[in-house]
């Protein structure tokens, strides 16, 4: 059954790459077993021609498992809009699933660079400035200095201040040193923005 799901997907995959309806269509008259795969791999067809019909079909549907598929190929290759499009989705479960998909599309578009130059690659305006904020909290816990770095370029003084105090309390849970020091460090807050983020840090040492 899983080849034959994988075949189904490759098939439904190609199908969408001329025409997506009628490919998802098709994966629905397949026996029961077999229908998800071709769906899955309808959209990732689809997305890879045309991601805004796609994208708006799948949210239309509230299909969290179709976004995840959509945003992902997306995400790939036309990154800053597929970002803004995710960011704006009022349902949590949609937009955490299509954000999860920013990520991994984001991911193969770096490929071997390091995701922070990808995205400091990008061309300035609200498409990176959507990208920044989504790598900055995925990188928070693992890389403090580059979510920072991310954080950093966001245009709009809102996003910036936010996404930074997202890292400042994420960091603080595991180092609270490593938190203030990131403050710290950064020269370009002004001394309002600077003392407004030290009161996201705890007052008392803690640890996970």
């Amino acid at each position: 059954i899983e080849t034959l799901g994988c075949t189904a997907a490759a098939i439904a995959e190609r199908l969408a790459a001329t025409d997506g309806p009628d490919a998802l269509n098709w994966a629905a008259t397949l026996p029961p077993a077999l229908r998800a795969d071709a769906a899955q791999g309808a959209l990732a067809g689809w997305a890879a021609a045309k991601p805004q019909d796609a994208a708006a079909y799948v949210l239309r549907q509230r299909d969290a498992d179709g976004s995840e598929v959509v945003f992902e190929k997306w995400s790939a290759a036309e990154p800053e809009a597929a970002a803004l499009q995710a960011q704006s989705l009022a349902d949590p479960d949609l937009r955490d699933r299509a954000v999860s998909g920013l990520l991994t599309g984001w991911q193969d578009a770096a490929g071997s660079a390091d995701i922070n130059d990808w995205a400091a690659a990008l061309s300035p305006g609200p498409g990176r400035d959507a990208v920044n904020p989504v790598l900055a909290r995925d990188l928070a816990d693992a890389e403090p200095q580059k979510a920072w770095q991310r954080a950093a370029a966001i245009e709009d003084a809102a996003a910036r201040a936010a996404a930074q105090r997202e890292i400042v309390k994420t960091t603080a849970e595991a180092d609270l040193a490593a938190a203030k020091a990131l403050i710290d460090a950064d020269k370009s807050l002004s001394a309002a923005d600077a003392a407004a983020l030290r009161e996201a840090v705890p007052a008392q040492e803690g640890s996970r």
